[in-house]
């Protein structure tokens, strides 16, 4: 979203610093899912500190933003073998399975 769209990004940082700065404490949808980061929530029993920043915000610099963490490869949700919608004679991908986990028929 960043490197496509940097204006919508852009709004929706300021977006989350606004409503940040109107509630008085981080209002973001991003989490540290890491071990340190829960680890850092269980000692101090606060949760927002494993929340994550779309861009530094200057009230919280304990808090990551989306720039202090590791990229990651987006994977594709299904590779195109040329026919639509049957899928039956190629095996999902490692992504497909790990979303439709409960339907192991689709």
């Amino acid at each position: 979203m960043k490197r496509d769209f940097p204006d919508k990004f852009e709004a929706m940082a300021e977006m989350e610093h606004k409503l940040t700065d109107l509630r008085g404490e981080p209002v973001t949808m991003l989490k540290d899912q890491s071990n340190e980061a829960k680890k850092v929530v269980s000692e101090s029993g606060v949760k927002w500190k494993q929340l994550i920043f779309l861009k530094k915000h200057f009230d919280y610099p304990e808090l990551k933003c989306l720039d202090d963490m590791k990229p990651q490869e987006v994977k594709p949700l299904f590779d195109c073998n040329g026919f639509c919608g049957l899928n039956i004679l190629t095996p999902k991908s490692e992504t497909k399975n790990e979303i439709n986990y409960q339907n192991e028929d689709y």
